[in-house]
C-alpha cells in the first residue's frame, strides 16, 4: 500500500478578492493609481465605492457599476489613506465586498512598535519615520481601532501635535492584556 499525495483546490467567494493595491499597502504613487481585483464567482457587474473614510465607503449605496475589474480614481492627495470596496452582482444577487485601504506616498511610516506587534512592553514609547511631505505630526491613540481611524483633533483619541524632528510619543504606562491602536 502506497500513501498518495494530498491534493487541494479552492472555490472562490462570491465577493471580490485579491485587491491591487493590496489591503493596507503603503507608499502608493498618487498620480497613476489603478485599482484592480479578482472578481467574485459568477460576477457579471462590479460596483466600486471609493473615499477618504472607512465609514463613508462602508455605508455607501451609490457607486460606479462597471463590467471591467479595474477602476482609476484619478489624481490622489499625497500622504492620505483611501478606502475602497467592490460589490459584485451575478445576475441573481449583490454581494457586498470587504473594505480595503491603501496609503499614498508621503505618509508617516516605520511604526515602532510595528503594526500588529504582540508582547509589547507596557512602557513603550511610540516612534515613526516622518512622511516625505510632513511639516508636523498629529498623534491619535486609543483602544478602539475605528475611533482612532476616524478621529479628528476634537476627538478624545487626539493626543498631541509633534514638530518635525520629534517623531515620538510617550503614552505613559499602558494596561496589560490590552490592544492599543495609533495613527500619525
Amino acid at each position: 500500500v502506497y500513501k498518495g499525495e494530498v491534493w487541494s483546490f479552492s472555490i472562490p467567494p462570491k465577493t471580490a478578492y485579491n485587491p491591487d493595491p493590496a489591503d493596507g499597502a503603503e507608499f502608493v504613487g498618487p498620480d497613476d493609481v489603478t485599482l484592480s481585483w479578482t472578481p467574485g464567482f459568477g460576477a457579471k457587474l462590479h460596483t466600486v465605492y471609493f473615499g477618504e473614510s472607512f465609514d463613508e465607503v462602508e455605508s455607501a449605496t451609490v457607486g460606479i457599476p462597471m463590467g471591467k475589474t479595474s477602476y482609476s480614481p484619478g489624481l490622489l492627495k499625497m500622504a492620505k489613506t483611501y478606502y475602497w470596496r467592490v460589490d459584485e452582482f451575478d445576475g441573481a444577487g449583490t454581494y457586498k465586498g470587504d473594505i480595503w485601504n491603501f496609503t499614498t506616498l508621503g505618509a508617516a511610516s516605520n511604526p515602532n512598535p510595528a503594526d500588529s506587534a504582540v508582547d509589547v512592553n507596557p512602557s513603550q514609547i511610540l516612534t515613526w519615520t516622518a512622511g516625505g511631505v510632513a511639516a508636523s505630526h498629529e498623534v491619535y491613540f486609543g483602544t478602539d481601532g475605528n475611533a482612532v481611524a476616524n478621529a479628528t483633533k476634537s476627538s478624545p483619541e487626539y493626543k498631541a501635535s509633534k514638530a518635525l524632528g520629534d517623531e515620538s510619543y510617550d503614552p505613559g504606562m499602558l494596561a496589560l492584556n490590552t490592544t492599543y491602536y495609533w495613527r500619525i
